[in-house]
């Protein structure tokens, strides 16, 4: 099941290979390595698919062999190389810049980790239109067996859902995560409540799955140590982006009035 059509092209569109030197617009070169892209002043960037991630969270994107910038707009070239070893980075060149974060509690609001909600405004929209919007929307993004919506006389909606086949950078094996999440309304604005994740599983194969926990002793294979530190960062990731591209699409869909 894939839900999120726009994050899944983008990890697996073949973005660079190992080996390519990137000529940066300052007549610098970086290597790319494996899925990261080493630069001369030490940093980190990662490749995922037509997307890199640069050290300052950032995103830039491959076109036609030309990485471009999201800020200053200018370009940094592909060629062959002749690197080939391959080196994995610490998650802080990967982290996502989406509304909420994944930590060791779970998910948070990424600006302010004490509140359990954010807030997605939309001037002009009155509750019910927001209400039959979003309602709209969601009822078309769970339209899958085991999405389950349930509202409260138009002030609030919850949805328990799962997302399925989720590739993960440096992984044969896809991920799937289930869970659930609460939004409320009002005139000009929608409040959504941090996600709270019910399950995490990793696919091995066809009849193998393991359960994956956020921290703790017991699970086999856990996100986060007991010392909170990331131990599985593109998963991490991964998880991140699957949240954080479900509130930016729903944000879209309710100006756009797609649905």
């Amino acid at each position: 099941m894939n839900r999120l059509p726009l994050f899944f092209t983008l990890i697996l569109t073949a973005g660079m290979a190992s080996g390519q030197v990137v000529v940066n617009p300052d007549g610098t070169h970086s290597t790319v390595v494996g899925s990261v892209i080493v630069n001369p002043n030490g940093t980190h960037s990662t490749i995922h698919g037509s997307v890199v991630v640069n050290p300052n969270g950032t995103h830039s994107t491959i076109v036609n062999n030309t990485i471009v910038t999201p800020i200053s707009g200018t370009n940094a070239s592909t060629t062959p190389g002749t690197e080939t070893n391959f080196f994995n980075p610490m998650f802080g060149s990967r982290t996502s810049t989406g509304p909420f974060q994944l930590t060791t509690d779970g998910f948070v609001n990424r600006e302010d980790k004490k509140m359990n909600y954010i807030i997605l405004k939309f001037p002009g929209k009155s509750k019910d239109e927001l209400y039959t919007k979003a309602l709209a929307y969601l009822r078309h993004y769970c339209n899958e067996p085991g999405g389950i919506i349930t509202s409260a006389a138009e002030e609030s909606i919850t949805i328990h859902t799962t997302d399925s086949q989720i590739p993960v950078a440096g992984y044969i094996s896809k991920f799937t995560l289930n869970y659930t999440l609460t939004m409320h309304f009002e005139d000009n604005r929608l409040l959504v409540e941090t996600p709270e994740i019910n399950s995490i599983m990793r696919l091995r194969s066809k009849n193998r799955t393991t359960t994956v926990g956020i921290s703790g002793d017991k699970y086999d294979q856990t996100i986060f140590s007991s010392k909170g530190r990331m131990r599985l960062p593109d998963t991490g990731y991964a998880l991140d982006n699957v949240v954080n591209t479900f509130v930016n699409d729903l944000r879209k869909n309710i100006k756009r009035n797609k649905y």
